[in-house]
């Protein structure tokens, strides 16, 4: 990564979960040279060790949050971590029963093949 004497950086993110994350990042731009550095997140989750700066919403009770752009990583990661079914039908009722994610059998399918090498098939 380039340095970035003297800037002032805003960080977002979609998620302040653990905050794990997000301390490793400002420490890295700090590393760079970065003046100051603020965190803005979509969601700020309860029990995270890392303070944002701003927040969209503050989620009152844990839950796990699906975003629009990670859908196909998170639902191929529920299947695998809890050796799911893998066959369209199945993976949405058991999806539904156990995390009540409710997906289009169409868009399931999609992201079932979109599954990369050395995933669980």
């Amino acid at each position: 990564c380039c340095d970035i004497p003297q800037q002032r950086v805003l960080l977002v993110d979609d998620v302040n979960d653990t905050g794990d994350t997000l301390r490793a990042a400002v420490e890295h731009l700090r590393e760079r040279g970065a003046a100051e550095v603020r965190v803005a997140v979509l969601h700020d989750k309860p029990g995270s060790r890392f303070q944002v700066d701003y927040r969209g919403q503050r989620i009152r009770g844990w839950r796990w949050l699906i975003y629009p752009w990670a859908v196909a990583e998170d639902v191929r990661g529920f299947l695998a971590r809890h050796d799911g079914p893998r066959e369209p039908e199945a993976a949405r009722q058991w999806l539904e029963t156990h995390f009540g994610i409710r997906l289009d059998l169409r868009q399931l399918t999609d992201i079932l093949q979109l599954a990369r090498p050395g995933d669980p098939a």
